[in-house]
């Protein structure tokens, strides 16, 4: 396993895709100092699981906010063997594999940091799901249209808070909403408290606070929390932008790879 895992480290570093997505808070207060305006000021929301008591008030929420099912959204993910409550959302990646993949532009990255759907254009392909590394989209077979969580951009484009936010009863609270700067910022604090870890600085607008001994059990779905951002997701998005068209033959061939490396594990 330890020689496995050093190989693929050193296939990802030499074609430049490594990325370090684990930070303790002494380095993150390195990235925070030294972070450009531009990515300081967009906006992005903070998770800490272990504030979050599992009341589903932010699903409900979600919920009345958009119309929806909450869940089409957001949702709360219990993992019992860790007695923890793991709220579960967009990560709204700064380099978004859903958005690349669109084939109509439904799907796009706002300057501000929400990643946004614009289901009027959406044709229902499912090549967004296919691509999100973190199985955060939503297929709605029946009307053939994709959901997934958008920052409540209409909130915050009024100076309000994500529904979610807004309602959760903790103190503090298990996501809180701010300009990337603060939401680090936060982490940090959050982080040295607990002795935690901050989970994907630099890549997403949503970041994590967790503790080590919590990774091996978010890394599989629904929750897919891992120590690096998932290659596959850049390779199979970076390569649409050659051919959109020929993602039907990388998504088939990345999918039989999943089922015999499944296979193979299983063995």
């Amino acid at each position: 396993m330890g020689d496995s895992f050093n190989r693929r480290r050193f296939l990802t570093s030499s074609l430049g895709l490594a990325s370090v997505l684990i930070l303790d808070a002494s380095t993150a207060r390195n990235v925070f100092a030294n972070m450009a305006e531009d990515e300081a000021n967009r906006v992005g929301i903070l998770v800490r699981p272990s504030q979050c008591i599992g009341c589903m008030a932010c699903v409900e929420a979600c919920e009345k906010a958009h119309g929806e099912t909450g869940t089409f959204y957001t949702n709360v993910v219990e993992v019992k063997e860790l007695e923890l409550f793991v709220p579960t959302l967009c990560m709204h990646c700064k380099d978004a594999p859903c958005a690349k993949v669109c084939l109509t532009g439904a799907i796009s990255k706002l300057e501000s940091g929400p990643v946004v759907i614009d289901q009027g254009k959406c044709i229902g392909c499912t090549f967004c799901a296919s691509a999100c590394p973190f199985n955060r989209i939503h297929y709605d077979q029946s009307r053939r249209i994709a959901f997934k969580c958008d920052m409540c951009y209409e909130r915050i484009s009024r100076g309000m808070v994500p529904a979610c936010v807004e309602v959760c009863p903790a103190d503090p609270k298990a996501r809180f909403f701010g300009t990337y700067k603060e939401i680090l910022d936060e982490a940090i604090k959050f982080a040295e408290k607990m002795n935690g870890l901050i989970v994907y600085q630099e890549e997403t607008s949503t970041l994590y606070v967790v503790e080590r001994r919590w990774l091996e059990k978010l890394k599989d779905p629904p929750i897919k929390l891992g120590e690096e951002y998932p290659q596959a997701a850049k390779l199979l998005a970076d390569a649409s932008r050659y051919s959109r068209w020929a993602i039907l033959p990388i998504v088939a061939g990345v999918i039989g790879y999943a089922v015999l490396w499944r296979k193979e594990k299983v063995r």
